[in-house]
């Protein structure tokens, strides 16, 4: 899973610095949190899901959400997604 979520953020964030480090909740058997560069906010968190009530025998899940856009915008020193920013300049206008 790892794997795959780095290609994600290479193809997504090419250049751009990122690091993993381990996320402790109830919900998650095993989970990672993700930052990007010298963001203080955490980019996703995710893992492999604990137990619940009704699972299938031999059955695993994972939830890895991912909130990669908002990124380059803030790295290039941008707040907002490039819609916003359009939405405020015609209502501007």
């Amino acid at each position: 899973m790892q794997a795959l979520v780095e290609g994600l953020i290479s193809d997504v964030m090419a250049g751009t610095a990122f690091r993993f480090s381990t996320y402790d909740e109830p919900r998650y058997r095993a989970a990672l949190q993700l930052h990007v560069g010298d963001v203080r906010s955490t980019c996703g968190v995710g893992g492999v899901l604990a137990e619940w009530p009704g699972r299938p025998a031999g059955t695993d899940a994972a939830r890895v959400p991912l909130l990669l856009e908002p990124w380059p915008a803030l790295a290039r020193g941008k707040r907002g997604s490039s819609n916003e920013s359009r939405t405020r300049r015609r209502g501007s206008d």
